[in-house]
């Protein structure tokens, strides 16, 4: 039987206490398809166990949770496709861990050609939707959204009924002027929790879920100037997850650093660009740290800022793009296990696509042609031909533009999807269960009260 003792006191009169440290089953390999959900049970419940934290390569862009109680492991909207090796750390009261692994292959399933989405079907969520985050914030394996308002500072939670239409919003009070989003479990409760960026507030704010579509605030991490996007990662290596903003205003990154039970310390600032306005995650140069890449709206380029592993970064390596860059997103658009990024240039109506080398390069990018004002881009595989394409939201032509990624870093033509009046963001999921990507879009239509268009995949029939 595993187990740690430790020595209190430094006398002879000291006594060991024996502390039984967590005990975890062994997984099995997993596969699930592009964009589906998945539970995986250990072959034995955990004891001496308080919480659970699961992680894998910043490669992977679905969700992970697990419930200290179970030891189930739950997978929500798992992409790119490929193989990932998942630790699961469960530690016990006194903090002692213990960790098992498994792989995690995400298949890219069957699908019809050519490529079609049914028109639009648009739903209510707040005054001014202007950003998504896919989730399951109540358990029942359908997939949820969750919405941020601008117009009313709040976020909407849109129950998915697994046929992808969506129940009423239920709506819950957040900072000012909410720009942004992200899903984590800051607490380790196996409940998928929000971190919300506050425009107008200068905080991130930290909502813990219920398990049943439910938030409460658990704090206001002051951050910098103007956050204008959140992302969730753990930049320390501690096995708790941090969250990173970019800040507008301050022209820089803050990262706060999660003890684990939904509560932060104080933000640390990193030089970025000229009004950094999104953020976004990834392992740039192989070496097993968190990066982080912020779009910089007025200087026109990229921010690259490498990790130490220890939650500090080093100096950003800037990089030239087109104008206004708006939002960045990371995939592998060659398929050489490299990590790149595509960068949505709201002036120059276009994407830069800027390839990695994987020792934290970039080569000159290219651009392709969107719609006008593009201002954010979410990776999927459409087609299912096991390459990265883009859904890319134009919000000055109200309209999805999807471009076919070959796999050596070019696109085909964009195919024109329409969806409601101003898209701010787009996001990736499989609302239906289906195995076939859709797409959805929060849409700030203001003074109007705005809609969350989804675009279902279908065969066209």
């Amino acid at each position: 039987m595993l187990a740690m003792s430790i020595l209190t006191g430094a006398t002879a009169n000291s006594r060991d206490l024996n502390v039984m440290a967590p005990i975890l089953g062994n997984y099995p390999k997993t596969s699930v398809t592009l964009s589906g959900d998945k539970t995986v049970m250990p072959a034995s419940a955990p004891t001496n166990t308080t919480s659970i934290n699961v992680s894998t390569s910043a490669a992977f862009k679905g969700k992970l949770e697990g419930y200290p109680a179970t030891g189930i492991v739950r997978v929500t909207d798992a992409y790119p496709a490929g193989a990932y090796r998942v630790t699961v750390r469960a530690f016990d009261s006194s903090g002692a861990s213990v960790t098992k692994t498994f792989m995690l292959r995400v298949r890219t399933p069957v699908t019809c050609n050519p490529v079609h989405f049914a028109a639009a079907t648009n739903v209510t969520a707040g005054n001014g939707p202007y950003a998504s985050a896919v989730g399951d914030f109540n358990g029942d394996g359908k997939q949820d959204l969750a919405v941020t308002n601008i117009s009313t500072n709040s976020v909407s939670i849109l129950l998915g009924n697994g046929n992808g239409s969506f129940g009423a919003p239920a709506n819950f009070p957040v900072g000012s002027t909410p720009t942004s989003l992200a899903v984590g479990d800051f607490n380790g409760d196996g409940k998928q929790d929000l971190a919300v960026a506050n425009l107008g507030s200068n905080t991130a704010g930290i909502y813990l879920g219920n398990g049943v579509g439910g938030f409460t605030l658990s704090v206001n991490v002051r951050v910098g100037d103007g956050p204008y996007s959140v992302t969730v990662g753990d930049f320390n290596g501690d096995g708790k997850p941090d969250v990173a903003t970019a800040n507008f205003s301050s022209n820089n990154v803050s990262i706060a650093l999660g003890d684990g039970t939904g509560h932060f310390g104080a933000a640390t600032g990193f030089a970025a660009g000229m009004e950094a306005i999104n953020i976004a995650m990834g392992d740039f140069n192989g070496d097993g740290h968190q990066d982080l890449v912020a779009a910089n709206y007025a200087s026109d380029n990229v921010s690259v800022l490498l990790g130490n592993g220890d939650g500090t970064f080093i100096s950003a390596i800037n990089l030239a793009t087109g104008s206004e860059p708006a939002s960045v997103s990371v995939g592998d658009f060659n398929n050489d296990g490299h990590q790149d990024l595509a960068v949505t240039n709201e002036e120059s109506n276009n994407v830069s696509i800027l390839l990695g080398d994987g020792a934290g390069n970039f080569g000159p990018p290219s651009n392709l042609p969107a719609g006008t004002s593009p201002r954010s881009a979410a990776i999927g595989d459409f087609n299912g031909d096991g390459n990265q394409d883009l859904a890319v939201a134009n919000t000055g032509t109200n309209f999805v533009s999807m471009f076919l990624g070959d796999g050596n870093g070019g696109f085909g033509a964009a195919t024109i999807l329409g969806v409601g009046p101003h898209p701010y963001s787009a996001v990736v999921g499989d609302f239906n269960g289906d195995g076939k990507q859709d797409i959805a879009t929060a849409n700030n239509d203001f003074p109007n009260p705005g809609s969350v268009s989804i675009l279902m995949r279908d065969c066209g029939l």
